[in-house]
């Protein structure tokens, strides 16, 4: 386009006019979700909005009180090493009576608490939820627990890990890391991260304190790559 001389003229800048928003016509936006909250029902709800298809997950290796699903509906297989509900099947999650890549979904809440006391608030966890003398015990039973469920998940099944981070002795126990590497040596991938903040925490019966009081935990989303078809690798 030229002007009446014959010179180039440059690039037209049209105003464009916003459409009036029609009567009753409202602007519709999803909730948001969010990477933190002090309900871990939300947080559930979250992940299941976000990476699961259904109304809850297809199995909880680690049923215990049923704490989980007052709001949400109950998995289909629930299993614990020493159930203390009726609707819970006697299962290890190490050993889970399952056929291999049978479940679209797991969610995993096993003990966080390494102690030996007989008092105490720690005490008090380990005999309502379960612990580990060591953290070796520790360890081996979570990344012992992956692998059973690489075997039962599908590919591209999705794995929800709930831990926390923890002191033991003088040292700060970042478990919640360890736990990815573990994941990820299992055929894994993290996908995301979701924080449980709490607003209180039993008082321990310590007289020097030696590192942050622990008043948040963690819920990992992995989901389960799939192998190539070579066999040789796996992709996400």
């Amino acid at each position: 386009m030229t002007d009446l001389f014959n010179n180039p003229l440059g690039p037209v800048l049209v105003e464009r006019k916003s459409k009036p928003a029609r009567t009753g016509q409202q602007l519709q936006i999803a909730p948001e979700i969010k990477s933190i909250a002090f309900d871990q029902v939300e947080i559930l709800n979250s992940i299941l909005t976000l990476f699961v298809s259904g109304q809850t997950f297809d199995c909880d290796a680690t049923y215990g009180y049923g704490e989980f699903y007052k709001e949400i509906a109950r998995p289909e297989h629930c299993f614990d090493i020493d159930p203390k509900k009726p609707e819970a099947t006697r299962g290890d999650s190490r050993n889970l009576p399952l056929p291999s890549s049978s479940i679209k979904s797991l969610m995993f809440d096993p003990p966080f608490v390494v102690s030996n006391p007989k008092t105490g608030s720690e005490a008090i966890m380990a005999r309502k939820y379960g612990g580990y003398k060591n953290i070796t015990d520790l360890r081996a039973h979570y990344k012992n627990s992956l692998d059973e469920f690489a075997r039962v998940l599908r590919p591209r099944g999705i794995l929800v890990f709930k831990c926390q981070d923890f002191a033991h002795g003088r040292s700060n126990y970042f478990i919640h890391d360890e736990i990815m590497s573990m994941a990820r040596e299992s055929g894994f991938k993290a996908v995301d991260l979701f924080i449980l903040l709490a607003k209180n925490r039993a008082k321990g019966a310590w007289d020097h304190q030696n590192c942050a009081r622990k008043f948040h935990s963690y819920f990992w989303v992995f989901r389960k790559m799939q192998k190539t078809r070579s066999g040789s690798g796996v992709k996400s």
